[in-house]
């Protein structure tokens, strides 16, 4: 499996979503890439991004590297690559965890505000209720 220009530029016209290549998926596009061929780049993009975030093993690396050098077309392909990859957004960073009570409070927050919109649109929609 050599991963070309055209099957990288396929990729990314559909966003490297999956869905949408099998929703909307042309022929002209179908003779081009593959699902196997969708898969190893989806994947190898993924395992760019965990190397140039330093998440990952120097034998995982060494192995990455290899594979995207045996099975890529030029060194154009394998900057496509790399640029496309600094575009995924990864979620190791720190979350913001609160206590429980905060959570609770915020929680009661949430369903209050929620609440008077709701109350804000039926008023809009029916006007006050006589009562």
């Amino acid at each position: 499996m050599m991963i070309t220009t055209q099957k990288f530029l396929v990729y990314k016209k559909y966003k490297g979503d999956l869905d949408l290549w099998i929703r909307d998926r042309r022929e002209k596009d179908i003779n081009v890439i593959n699902d196997d061929d969708w898969q190893v780049i989806s994947e190898l993009l993924s395992d760019i991004a965990l190397i140039e975030n330093n998440l990952v093993s120097d034998n995982f690396r060494n192995k990455v590297i290899q594979f995207i050098k045996s099975n890529s077309e030029s060194e154009e392909v394998i900057s496509l690559l790399k640029v496309e990859a600094k575009k995924l957004k990864l979620t190791h960073k720190k979350i913001k965890i609160y206590s429980p009570t905060i959570n609770l409070l915020l929680n009661i927050l949430k369903w209050l505000l929620g609440y008077f919109i709701f109350r804000l649109i039926i008023y809009l929609i029916f006007g006050y209720p006589s009562v």
